[in-house]
């Protein structure tokens, strides 16, 4: 009789683990991670009337971008117009996935360059022929 009432309780136990089981209810789903995509490039042309630049890359792909109207364009720690932005100047854009513009950074680079005449100095002295 005992075994038989071990076999009932047994066979009850696997029945019920065998019942699907309901995940957990999560918290807030997760967004997707997005992935950050940037383009360097050197400023080719302007166009502040239609929110756009168009950047060439060092390794010469030249690109368009529509400028949103909430980004801003940093300088260092100031905040430029489209307008502002120089051709030649070094930029940084950064894409979100969907390739919309989400920053842009002017990149600033100290040239230690001699003013002048254009000749090198030195600490030797020449002599004058």
């Amino acid at each position: 009789m005992m075994l038989s009432a071990l076999t009932v309780a047994v066979g009850a136990g696997l029945a019920f683990s065998q019942a699907p089981i309901e995940p957990a209810p999560a918290g807030p789903a997760a967004a997707p991670a997005q992935k950050v995509v940037r383009f360097l490039g050197r400023v080719e042309s302007v166009d502040a009337d239609a929110n756009t630049i168009t950047l060439k890359s060092p390794r010469g792909e030249s690109k368009t971008f529509t400028i949103p109207s909430g980004v801003k364009i940093m300088a260092g720690e100031a905040v430029i117009a489209i307008g502002e932005l120089k051709v030649g100047v070094q930029v940084a854009v950064r894409l979100d996935n969907a390739g919309t513009v989400q920053a842009v950074a002017v990149l600033m680079h100290r040239h230690h360059r001699h003013e002048g005449n254009g000749a090198e100095k030195s600490g030797a002295a020449r002599a004058n022929p």
